[in-house]
């Protein structure tokens, strides 16, 4: 049973990415198996068996994959590398980013959560804003990482900051299934950690039903420093944006980003994914990967198991 589990884990990943993964990350990011405590230990052990009984997997210097080619593995320890200099962009970036209203926690999600990415990538990024003040939130990080030429938009990608999710405090996340779970599995907070914590544990009952050692990711070296100057920055335009005010700027700003979204995506097919509320933004588009991920995983498991 647990072997199967293990497989089903390198599915996910070979359908996201085709990203081979440590024993570590099996233990971490194995899909349920029962309400049982399953041990590192035991991972070590059921990899050992499987690695020489099933023909599927295939294993390099410690990492893991169904039936990739072997570059794959040099392919991701050069990731690693390329994910280095990246990290310390987005740190940089995020520091300032704290002193945005409203802003409560700024998290790195996607490709660089897993230190997966190229020299072209993007970065992406999961914030949680004040309830009631997601547009606001989002229109003032949309002209912060623009005026410093960060914003990722039309055709620039390269190291430009991806604001593509953000959530309110408390709010519920729109699509709930196995690829929606990993984002929030592998997404490491960088400001703000206990609210991330925090929203991360009020959606882990829908969580836990995917992943057998679910819990939110921690990096304590990837935090940035709360800054004194930044925090007073950002206090005082919450300050002059809070009451009916800051109301009036709330709703203006949902009505003229909601028109704006559904004018950009006008005739268009692939929007299912594409979610815009008060308390959720889901703007992975125009490449969702959710629904195409999904389907790659489960025509990965029909090949083996069928």
């Amino acid at each position: 049973m647990l072997a199967k589990h293990i497989i089903s884990t390198l599915a996910n990943y070979e359908a996201e990415r085709g990203i081979p993964l440590s024993a570590f990350e099996i233990y971490k990011y194995l899909h349920k198996t029962s309400e049982e405590k399953i041990s590192f230990s035991q991972i070590l052990s059921e990899l050992k068996n499987v690695s020489e009984e099933n023909k599927n997997i295939k294993h390099k210097n410690g990492f893991y994959f169904l039936n990739s080619e072997e570059d794959k593995y040099k392919e991701r320890i050069e990731r690693e590398k390329q994910s280095i200099k990246k990290w310390k962009k987005a740190r940089k970036i995020i520091y300032f980013m704290q002193a945005i209203p409203f802003v409560k926690s700024i998290a790195i999600s996607g490709s660089l959560s897993m230190n997966n990415v190229t020299k072209k990538s993007d970065i992406d990024i999961f914030m949680i804003t004040k309830a009631g003040r997601i547009w606001t939130a989002r229109t003032l990080s949309m002209l912060f990482t623009q005026l410093i030429g960060k914003r990722r938009h039309d055709a620039k990608i390269d190291d430009k900051i991806c604001l593509n999710y953000f959530a309110s405090e408390g709010g519920q996340t729109g699509t709930k299934n196995l690829a929606s779970a990993n984002i929030f599995l592998r997404t490491i907070p960088v400001f703000g950690v206990k609210e991330y914590e925090k929203f991360f544990n009020e959606n882990a009952y829908w969580i836990i039903k995917y992943f057998q050692n679910a819990k939110p990711a921690t990096a304590k070296k990837r935090e940035i420093k709360e800054s004194v100057v930044l925090k007073a920055i950002k206090k005082l335009f919450e300050f002059l944006l809070a009451g009916k005010l800051g109301d009036i700027f709330e709703k203006s700003l949902s009505s003229w980003q909601k028109k704006r979204i559904e004018r950009k995506i006008k005739n268009e097919k692939n929007v299912s994914n594409l979610i815009y509320t008060d308390d959720i933004l889901m703007l992975h588009w125009p490449n969702p990967r959710n629904e195409e991920v999904m389907r790659r995983y489960e025509s990965i498991i029909k090949s083996i198991f069928l």
